[in-house]
């Protein structure tokens, strides 16, 4: 199962992936992407923006308007500080609820072990359910 993920200038989200040490693809933090992703996938991105219209960034939302890596999402993992309160987490939320996509786990800065541990069973346990 491949990893897509958007991290922002923190890095918080890509130490994170990094610790998954599973295949994965990094969106670029500015631009357009003609990226397209042909197998299910897990989308990771850290909370952004302040309201439902920029939660998702604008990369994210451009790699989503494809309607292959569209089809091809199966769940997303949000990223964040609980200071954000409501906000935690709100971009992996906001692509929940636009694609209709389950919200797989939100995690803090960049996860504990525990939710490396948590996020690997995810993994498997998807793959097996798509082979």
């Amino acid at each position: 199962m491949k990893i897509v993920y958007w991290s922002s200038r923190s890095e918080n989200t890509h130490r994170f992936v990094e610790k998954l040490k599973n295949e994965n693809i990094r969106l670029p933090i500015n631009g357009t992407t003609s990226i397209t992703i042909v197998d299910p996938y897990i989308l990771i991105l850290p909370s952004y923006g302040d309201t439902k219209e920029t939660a998702i960034p604008s990369v994210v939302k451009n790699f989503l308007s494809n309607e292959v890596n569209r089809n091809n999402l199966i769940g997303v993992i949000g990223g964040g500080n609980t200071d954000f309160g409501a906000k935690f987490c709100y971009a992996a939320k906001a692509v929940s609820y636009f694609y209709n996509v389950k919200l797989l786990h939100m995690f803090e800065l960049s996860g504990t072990t525990t939710d490396v541990d948590i996020v690997q069973n995810i993994i498997q346990t998807e793959s097996r359910k798509r082979k």
